[in-house]
């Protein structure tokens, strides 16, 4: 009686074990918040709406910021401050501002605000110059699998770059 209750304890177990590796690997893949920040900010503090308005990337200031979605957004002037509050997700960048191409891949990356893209009236954010090259050639296809993973590979995980 002894044994068989050994045996039956070592089997739990050994099952809570495989639960809680399975659920620590599966958090690792993913990224620690919803939105990639830095400590200038989301976007490292620059405007998610002049990428749309100016067609650049221009520094936010401290004297026009906002909270949204557990991150500071910084703003170029006022009126871009009021077009955010009106519409958030059509200006804040895709997969909470980790790299897009990342995030097709199916994890998250920092993104650095100098390589974005706009498609579909929709910014996407690059880790640096090359990963934007290669996103540049193929990018309808890897929006498609970065839209598809972001769910699993979003917020609540962890940076893996």
């Amino acid at each position: 009686m002894y044994r068989r209750i050994c045996i039956v304890a070592a089997g739990i177990l050994i099952a809570i074990v495989g639960v809680v590796a399975y659920v620590v690997h599966e958090n690792a893949l993913f990224a620690r918040e919803a939105v990639y920040s830095t400590p200038n900010g989301a976007i490292d503090g620059f405007d998610p709406v002049a990428f749309h308005t100016d067609g650049e990337a221009i520094q936010g200031s401290k004297d026009f910021v906002t909270e949204y979605r557990g991150a500071t957004w910084r703003f170029a002037s006022e009126s871009h401050k009021l077009l955010f509050l009106h519409a958030p997700e059509k200006y804040a960048p895709q997969y909470g501002g980790y790299c897009a191409f990342a995030m097709a891949n199916g994890y998250t990356a920092r993104s650095d605000p100098d390589n974005w893209t706009i498609e579909g009236d929709r910014l996407f954010l690059n880790f640096d110059d090359e990963t934007q090259q290669k996103w540049h050639p193929d990018r309808t296809a890897l929006i498609e699998r970065a839209d598809a993973n972001w769910p699993r590979s979003g917020p609540g995980s962890q940076d893996v770059r």
